[in-house]
């Protein structure tokens, strides 16, 4: 065999002779090679030897494709025949390829301490490789870095392993035979299978000589495979080593700069952040040394005074600056943390090229977590200069690149840039004119959390920082421009709002604004207006001083007031704004009006709160006006609207309702008695009740009024109080001339209830024989106080007969004639055949009359059958199966009710010609439809038809 073969004595047999399988074929078993799955190993196994034994160790270059394919499927079966095929192929096979492949691949099946042995001197002295192919040469280098490369992959490596590749490692072993190949063989070796103990070995290679940083960073990382417990002994050389290093010639190779990074992971502190820093800042975070940056930051310790210098340092570098940068973020960090002082102070004060970078285009911004702090920070960073001048020098750029910032919209471009904001207030600027307006806009709608012009002016009265915060605003009042207009409101508003009176810059605003022109008006009367209105509610609290002084120079109080009441959030500013706004009197009505519906979402307290107040408010105002009537019964409308409110809200409202006396609250607060749960507000009720009652009996009108009269008894009526009821039957005993006036005194004892009310109503009835309406009236109170069930019967049978009629006398009991089922049904049939006739409906008025009085026969039959001269069998069977027409027919009906029967056959006859019974006649022709006549001639004969079913049924 001329690629693997066995010795016995002193003849060579081959075990498989090289053949030439031909490109296809050979290209087919790599391919199957590379596809076992290694469910048959050892006939896998000895595929890839017989391939490998293929190859002549001096034939035409083969490829290394299979040569790989054959090994990697021999180190993929585990099994001791392919591993020994594998080591015998390390070990004997003339093909140089075939040879150092399979050392690579020895590493997992070298099983015993002469086969680690072999490794370890290959490793160190290699071998001259038996045969080369033409442009596949091979020397002692690759056979070293083959033997490393097992060793590297040595399940269970001894201490002499290492030591070989320590060996292998270190540059001093092999002086001019250094090699870099070999180098970073042992290098990745090392990380395979060094051990924590053997560490201490590394770091006397790294720190014996200044190694270049090709060798050095290499063997600098491999302390990344170890824990920050195992290197606390060498953290400090590690962390020199590192920095020095990194200096020479770097190289940004990925898998050695991650195992950098990795070991920052290990090492990071502060201080190293800062040394680092201050060598490699500059380099970014993205790649390379700026990983390891990167990597420290993140590493570096929570918010500190230490942090926050090592990031002052990476901030003088304009490329770790970008909005969002980790720079940026771990400075707001630390800003967060209570060292915003330090990190402004630097920014401010410091000449750095990123320093002034972050100043000019906003970026201090990002790194302050509000506004409010970022002003806070620059004008006391402003104010540490002494010299005037300075703090200006400084505010000019502090201040355009705080409005940079602040102007800033969703792309990231700024309305207010640094280049609008450089040329105001130079003469032949040629800006962008509508620049300034629109970034005033754009303020405007930030809001003041936001908005850094507030800021100031607000800083500019607190002594710790005002002088850099008036320096700031000072820069932006200087030109005559929207902004400086602008800023000027904004400060008027700040000092009004803390109430300071002597501040320079508010006596020169207001002086400004309302300074007379020639026409004896204030110049900026209107925007000044505008401004107060707009100002009236600053993040949910009322301005106050905005208020005052609308009140107190007239400025759109009203308007002002109504907003400054949609913005409400505050029960203090609350009972603050209800007071000037009833100061004003009837001039504040619809406000306060306007406050009786006020709501505040998710806040019931505030909401019952101003709801309550507005109501006691306009209450007393109503009450102390003049001519109020009308007005008075309309707000008490409005407050029933408040009756189902909150609890304090329906108790304002219920008391209002009695202190106002407006008896149209009488029946909604009897009403809302019934309904109310809380006995502390159903006291409220009653007491109002019993103020409207008093009221009510006070204002008894003059007996010769009628009208009056009747509007005071129909509130009578609504309040049902007993009490009254001497007063109600003074109209009746004697009865008044007035029928109207009677008629609304019995609906008032209708509604007092009680016996008395009854026996007032008998009487009535008894003493003066009342007619008409009045005896309509009189009857149905009396049937109303008796509680009686046929009421609703009495009420329809009033359309059918005369108010005097004898079956509307209360005497008859209908319950007890018809019984609870027949009377219920004709009630119901009655009210359907009225309304059938006042539709115009003939022929179904007539249909539905005539069931009526055959239902009132048939219980006839039922009930009075002895009178009809039946036993009861007969009754009940004539009753219900029976014909009607045959019913009314019978001998023993006509004898006993022939008046009756009389009005039935007449109603019936009608009833048979309509066509709603049958279509056609018997002659087949069509029935013609019943006319008004008919109609009213049927309404006609069911009068006595009813009145003798009444005789017939006592």
């Amino acid at each position: 065999m001329k690629g693997m073969s066995t010795t016995k004595g002193q003849k060579q047999t081959t075990i498989w002779e090289a053949k030439d399988f031909g490109a296809f074929t050979r290209e087919r078993v790599v391919a199957l090679m590379k596809q076992c799955s290694g469910t048959r190993p050892d006939a896998e196994a000895a595929v890839a030897a017989s391939y490998l034994a293929s190859i002549e160790s001096n034939g035409p270059n083969p490829g290394t494709e299979g040569i790989a394919a054959a090994l990697d499927l021999l180190a993929k079966i585990e099994t001791p025949f392919a591993g020994d095929l594998i080591w015998q192929a390390a070990a004997q096979a003339l093909n140089s390829r075939i040879r150092i492949e399979a050392i690579r691949r020895a590493g997992p099946v070298a099983s015993s301490p002469e086969k680690t042995a072999l490794l370890r001197k290959w490793s160190a002295e290699g071998f001259n490789p038996p045969a080369n192919f033409q442009h596949d040469q091979f020397s002692v280098e690759q056979v070293r870095e083959a033997a490393l490369n097992a060793i590297g992959a040595l399940p269970k490596p001894t201490g002499d392993d290492i030591d070989a590749v320590l060996k292998a490692m270190n540059p001093q072993e092999h002086g001019r035979a250094f090699s870099l190949t070999v180098f970073r063989a042992a290098i990745e070796a090392y990380w395979s299978c060094g051990t924590a103990t053997s560490f201490d070995k590394v770091v006397a290679i790294l720190t014996t000589t200044n190694w270049k940083s090709e060798i050095g960073l290499p063997i600098v990382s491999l302390a990344a495979k170890f824990t920050p417990t195992q290197l606390k002994k060498h953290a400090d050389a590690l962390r020199k080593a590192m920095r020095e290093h990194a200096h020479q010639n770097w190289q940004d190779e990925p898998r050695r700069t991650e195992r950098l990074v990795s070991l920052a992971d290990h090492l990071a502190t502060p201080e190293f952040l800062i040394d680092w820093s201050s060598s490699f800042g500059s380099d970014g975070l993205q790649h390379g040394r700026g990983k390891i940056t990167r990597k420290l930051l993140d590493r570096a310790g929570g918010p500190s005074e230490m942090l926050a210098r090592a990031l002052l340092v990476l901030a003088r570098s304009p490329q770790n600056l970008h909005s969002g940068s980790l720079v940026l973020s771990k400075l707001r960090q630390v800003v967060e943390a209570g060292h915003g002082k330090t990190v402004a102070d630097t920014i401010v004060g410091q000449h750095q090229q990123g320093h002034n970078h972050i100043l000019e285009i906003g970026l201090l911004a990002d790194i302050f977590p509000s506004m409010q702090e970022t002003v806070r920070a620059v004008a006391g960073a402003i104010g540490t200069h002494r010299e005037v001048h300075d703090q200006r020098r400084v505010a000019d750029k502090v201040a355009d690149g705080v409005l940079t910032a602040a102007t800033r919209v969703s792309d990231g471009t700024a309305i207010l840039s640094k280049e609008v904001l450089s040329v105001r207030g130079r003469q032949n600027r040629h800006t962008d004119q509508e620049s300034v307006p629109k970034g005033v806009k754009v303020l405007e709608a930030a809001g003041e959390r936001d908005n850094p012009v507030v800021w100031a002016a607000r800083f500019a009265h607190d002594p710790a920082v005002g002088a850099g915060a008036a320096a700031l605003l000072e820069c932006w009042l200087r030109p005559e421009d929207d902004l400086a207009r602008y800023t000027m409101r904004v400060i008027f508003r700040e000092a009004a709002r803390a109430n300071v009176e002597a501040s320079p810059i508010l006596e020169r605003l207001v002086q400004f604004l309302l300074k007379p022109s020639f026409q004896n008006e204030p110049v900026l009367r209107q925007p000044l207006e505008r401004a107060l209105v707009d100002e009236t509610v600053v993040d949910g609290k009322l301005n106050r001083y905005a208020i005052e002084l609308m009140n107190r120079e007239n400025l759109v109080f009203e308007q002002g007031a109504s907003r400054a009441l949609a913005g409400l959030s505050d029960s203090g500013d609350a009972a603050f704004l209800l007071d000037r706004i009833a100061s004003r009197g009837a001039a504040g009505m619809g406000i306060l009006s306007n406050a009786i519906s006020f709501h505040r979402d998710g806040d019931e307290t505030l909401t019952e709160k101003v709801q309550a107040e507005a109501i006691a408010r306009a209450t007393s105002l109503h009450l102390a006006g003049s001519d109020k009537d009308r007005e008075v019964e309309a707000f008490a409308r409005q407050l029933h609207q408040r009756f189902q409110d909150m609890p304090i809200v329906r108790e304002a409202a219920y008391r209002a309702c009695g202190r106002l006396g407006s008896f149209v609250s009488i029946r909604p607060l009897r009403d809302r008695r019934e309904k109310e749960r809380s006995d502390h507000l159903k006291t409220a009720i009653s007491e109002s009740i019993v103020l409207l009652r008093d009221k009510l009996a006070r204002s008894k009108p003059d007996h010769a009024k009628a009208e009056d009269i009747r509007g005071w008894l129909a509130y009578v009526a609504d309040l049902g109080d007993p009490a009254l009821l001497g007063q109600v039957t003074g109209y009746l005993r004697p009865p008044h001339a007035d029928h109207g006036v009677r008629r609304a005194a019995l609906d008032a004892l209708v509604s007092m209830d009680g016996q008395q009310a009854l026996d007032t109503v008998k009487q009535f009835i008894e003493n003066t024989a009342p007619e008409g309406e009045t005896l309509t009236a009189a009857r149905t109170a009396r049937m109303k106080l008796e509680q009686r069930n046929d009421i609703g019967l009495f009420d329809i049978l009033g359309k059918y007969f005369d108010a005097d009629a004898e079956v509307l006398d209360p005497a008859l009991d209908y319950e007890s004639l018809l019984g609870t089922h027949l009377m219920a049904t004709t009630t119901r049939s009655l009210n359907k055949a009225q309304k059938l006739w006042d539709d115009g409906h003939w022929d179904e008025f007539i249909t539905q009359i005539n069931a009526v009085l055959e239902a009132m026969i048939r219980h006839i039959f039922r009930t009075k059958y002895t009178a009809i001269g039946l036993d009861q069998q007969r009754g009940e069977k004539l009753a219900g199966g029976n014909a009607y027409a045959n019913m009314l027919s019978t001998s023993e009906f006509r004898n006993a009710f022939a008046k009756l029967q009389s009005h039935a056959n007449t109603i019936q006859s009608f009833r048979r010609e309509s066509p709603t019974a049958h279509a056609m006649n018997k002659d087949g022709t069509a029935k013609t439809e019943a006319s008004a006549d008919d109609a009213e001639y049927v309404r006609d004969e069911f009068a006595p038809a009813f009145g003798e079913v009444v005789k017939a049924l006592k």
